[in-house]
């Protein structure tokens, strides 16, 4: 085998390595993307419940205080909430906070470890 032999196995490898790296990365990526969505209907759907069965509020009422809690908008609440109904919005706040700051480290692993650009260059 000569030199040139080798530069060619070589170079080959790498191409090799490099599309097996795009690969792994787009199936990263929707899985991620997967999961993020999936907590924030979890989220969601649990505040909602929470305070329909703690307050008796309609649905659509439970949904507009989960948004608005989670969002951090800041609106004053629909209806006066009761003793429970103050302690399930501190934890739906707290919760709604873990999430959005795994969105964000997620988000920014995703940018940083260069998945973006795999994921954009497959995708041309």
């Amino acid at each position: 085998m000569t030199y040139a032999d080798y530069a060619i196995a070589f170079n080959s490898g790498l191409h090799l390595v490099y599309w097996v790296d795009i690969l792994m990365t787009i199936e990263r990526a929707p899985r991620k993307l997967f999961h993020i969505v999936g907590l924030l209907l979890l989220i969601t759907t649990f505040g909602s419940m929470g305070y329909h069965l703690i307050e008796k509020w309609s649905f659509m009422d439970a949904l507009y205080m989960t948004i608005i809690t989670l969002a951090t908008v800041g609106y004053a609440e629909i209806h006066p909430l009761s003793q429970a109904g103050r302690v399930f919005t501190m934890f739906l706040i707290m919760g709604g906070m873990g999430f959005l700051l795994y969105s964000i480290t997620e988000a920014t692993a995703f940018l940083v470890e260069g998945e973006m650009s795999g994921y954009l260059r497959r995708k041309k």
